[in-house]
């Protein structure tokens, strides 16, 4: 089933990590059938990208952009460059809904996710890749594929780039450079903050939804959601460049929660 409302937003690196075009580009059928339209935004400096055959038989909207003039920016595991690709990419959707994933990442069925997400729209919607329990990490949902209304999506990126941009040539951002007062890092034992959870809290903040670390788990229930990996057919997924494709591997190697009652 093709939903009208959705655009899929595909960023980051065309090339994957055996220098071969993303998985993405390889499942362009699957996600040509289930939304009604494809951005791809990426980076102008890759050599190997979609033919221009292939963006026009599925309908594509393609945009690069230059990293030269972000690279003083916060950029701690990228997350400037994921940031600012995926506003690329939404500042060409006109749906209600966007749903944001990574060229080298695939996902053959998004039914399930696409369902979740319309069913508690003012939600983030995300797979529980890397979704982790909050006592290791407060406010932690997976970035690899997120999901929800346009306005909510777009918000939550913009918040983002411009703390990146404010925070530039530094290392490290903790919760108290941005305001967030207590937040728990119990992996590191301090509060530096996550990429994922800067994408959470930037959520929050545009949304005006007060930050309290006192009650994350109720915040992140009340403002999050999670669809399970084995819900969205064949998937393929990356951590510290190690690929994934089996949901038990998944759960047993990763710190991923398999639905909002783990938190």
């Amino acid at each position: 089933m093709r939903h009208d409302d959705v655009t899929l937003v595909l960023q980051g690196p065309t090339v994957s990590l055996s220098g071969r075009l993303g998985a993405s580009f390889k499942n362009l059928e699957n996600y040509h059938k289930q939304v009604s339209k494809i951005v791809v935004s990426t980076w102008n400096h890759y050599e190997i990208k979609p033919s221009n055959s292939m963006l026009k038989k599925f309908n594509i909207t393609y945009v690069e952009d230059s990293i030269d003039g972000y690279s003083d920016y916060y950029n701690d595991a990228n997350i400037a460059y994921q940031c600012i690709s995926s506003l690329n990419g939404m500042d060409l959707v006109t749906t209600k809904y966007t749903i944001k994933a990574r060229c080298d990442e695939k996902y053959t069925d998004l039914s399930k996710f696409i369902e979740v997400m319309k069913s508690s729209p003012n939600k983030l919607t995300t797979s529980n890749f890397l979704f982790v329990n909050d006592d290791w990490l407060q406010f932690h949902p997976s970035d690899h594929v997120m999901g929800g209304q346009t306005k909510n999506m777009k918000g939550m990126f913009e918040k983002a780039v411009s703390i990146c941009q404010k925070y530039r040539n530094k290392e490290r951002l903790n919760g108290r450079d941005i305001g967030i007062s207590g937040y728990r890092n119990s992996m590191l034992e301090n509060d530096r903050i996550p990429p994922e959870t800067l994408l959470f809290l930037s959520f929050l903040k545009y949304k005006n939804i007060p930050i309290d670390c006192s009650k994350s788990v109720e915040t992140m229930k009340n403002h999050c959601q999670l669809v399970e990996l084995k819900d969205m057919g064949n998937f393929l997924c990356y951590l510290s460049c190690v690929p994934y494709s089996n949901y038990n591997k998944v759960m047993s190697e990763t710190p991923s929660i398999a639905s909002m009652e783990g938190l």
